[in-house]
């Protein structure tokens, strides 16, 4: 059986390949972070200013009822 060279634990080896991308690219992880806290913020706003078409007494919005679909109404009536 053939002896297998021994190989550092996986912690240590991505800790180097992580090591040796932060110090080829510098500005990829403040990148991503301000990117990320960014849309967060935008997020934030639009959801704050959004105002909603929706005439619901309790906020709850549910599917139309049975009988009660005022275009299927218009599409069906027959002018007599």
């Amino acid at each position: 059986m053939a002896h297998r060279p021994h190989r550092p634990p996986i912690h240590q080896r991505v800790a180097k390949v992580v090591s040796r991308f932060t110090d080829r690219y510098p500005f990829v992880g403040p990148m991503v972070w301000m990117s990320a806290t960014l849309l967060f913020i935008v997020r934030v706003f639009v959801a704050y200013s959004w105002h909603s078409r929706a005439v619901t007494p309790k906020g709850i919005v549910s599917g139309p009822q049975r009988g009660s679909d005022p275009i299927r109404k218009t599409l069906t009536h027959r002018v007599k």
